[in-house]
């Protein structure tokens, strides 16, 4: 509830969901990131993107075009 009640604060445009632990508990589901990631969803009226974690582009570097694609993304949902 605490987070929830921060988030509701910042009114954020749109939010981006870094690693499987932040996508899982903010949208209450037991999905992979690799399931969740690169598509729209939404939480209480915001577009959320999820994506992999950093640390999962260090062990695993061919996720990067995967987390660039995800971040344009958003760029473009921001941009109108």
């Amino acid at each position: 509830p605490f987070l929830h009640r921060h988030i509701e604060l910042a009114a954020p445009k749109v939010m981006l969901l870094v690693g499987a632990t932040s996508a899982r508990t903010l949208l209450a589901t037991g999905e992979g990131i690799t399931r969740l990631r690169g598509r729209w969803l939404e939480w209480r009226g915001v577009p959320v993107m999820a994506t992999f974690h950093p640390a999962a582009l260090l062990r695993d570097g061919t996720k990067k075009r995967d987390v660039w694609a995800d971040l344009m993304a958003v760029r473009e949902r921001l941009n109108g």
